[in-house]
């Protein structure tokens, strides 16, 4: 990636380098949640970004155009790194497998944690978080271990890869729309709405195990029978 003038400039550039690489990338992912030589907390993270990615309600809605693609590039890197961290060993194999997504990866997160600031943070623990995600109603560790949930999996990152296959052009122009302060903006706006529901999540499953019959509310009543 060449170096421009300003962080904006090259913030951008790398934006649509990650968009118009996206298929690509999520073929990636889906290959490493069907590798038996992967550590499993590392292939249950990758089920969890896919998820994410197919989701079409995220941080940044998928129904606004082009733009509602950027928050899941930048969720399916962080978590292409963090799979890496977590098995370094496997995770050589994959950067000499795919040179074009892990040669300048290093450099473009770290682009990315300048430009996001504080919020790098949160959106890596967002990351962090996705292996507790199902597909179609099953746990991570399911899908790893059904062919057939991954074969499903497989079809429905496709299906998501050929609505995003956006020329460059596109791209460019719609983010050319939306300086890296907007963008920031959104990805702060929607984690914030994550956080919320997130919390209102919890709250449901804290009130579902009180009043369960044999939760923990009964048998403050006394009412244990």
């Amino acid at each position: 990636m060449s170096e421009k003038a300003t962080t904006g400039e090259t913030f951008f550039e790398m934006l649509v380098c990650w968009l118009v690489s996206l298929p690509t990338d999520i073929k990636i992912l889906i290959e490493m949640i069907g590798d038996d030589e992967l550590d499993m907390k590392a292939r249950s993270l990758a089920v969890g970004t896919i998820v994410y990615v197919l989701a079409p309600i995220d941080l940044i809605p998928d129904k606004i155009p082009v733009l509602g693609y950027v928050d899941d590039v930048v969720i399916l890197h962080i978590a292409v790194v963090l799979v890496v961290q977590i098995d370094p060993n496997r995770g050589r194999y994959y950067r000499e497998k795919y040179p074009q997504t892990f040669e300048t990866l290093d450099q473009q997160i770290e682009l990315l944690r300048g430009t996001l600031g504080a919020l790098y943070s949160w959106l890596t623990a967002l990351v962090e978080n996705l292996v507790k995600r199902r597909f179609r109603g099953q746990a991570a560790e399911d899908v790893i271990g059904s062919e057939k949930l991954q074969e499903d999996m497989f079809d429905a990152a496709m299906e998501y890869a050929a609505d995003v296959n956006v020329d460059a052009e596109t791209i460019q122009r719609a983010l050319l729309a939306a300086p890296p302060n907007r963008i920031v903006e959104l990805l702060s706006d929607g984690l914030e709405e994550e956080q919320k529901r997130q919390a209102r999540e919890e709250q449901k499953g804290v009130i579902k195990r009180l009043t369960a019959p044999s939760g923990g509310f009964r048998k403050l009543l006394g009412r244990e029978d």
